[in-house]
């Protein structure tokens, strides 16, 4: 029973990665894909806080936000951001890593982004 444990996060970790391939290097197609994936499959559930800790998923799909200029992209991208944010117990980290990520790229809507930062709540840091 142990080692099927482990295979069956080896394979989740494999999925993941490849999702976040697609959302960087993908086209608009595999973009919505791999968003939608991200959301069907639990990961957004069981990937919160481990999203901020090794960084990974949350710059993908704000880039994916910033980037592509698919409105359906955008759409899914600022859902699943949401979603990420809603689940996280560290917001202040959250919103420190969408902050880095923009600072990666020279033109994007700050309005897209500002609308998933309002509706997930303010950075507790910069509350004091």
């Amino acid at each position: 029973m142990f080692p099927v444990f482990f295979y069956f996060a080896f394979v989740r970790g494999e999925i993941l990665k490849t999702h976040i391939q697609n959302l960087v290097k993908g086209d608009s197609k595999a973009r919505i894909h791999a968003l939608k994936c991200i959301e069907s499959e639990g990961f957004v559930a069981s990937v919160g806080n481990a999203a901020q800790r090794d960084e990974r998923v949350i710059p993908a799909v704000v880039g994916a936000l910033v980037e592509d200029k698919n409105p359906e992209v955008r759409s899914e991208a600022q859902a699943t951001l949401v979603r990420l944010g809603s689940r996280t117990d560290n917001r202040s980290v959250f919103h420190r890593v969408i902050r880095d990520e923009l600072k990666l790229h020279d033109e994007y809507d700050a309005s897209a982004v500002n609308e998933v930062l309002q509706r997930i709540g303010p950075d507790p840091l910069e509350m004091d």
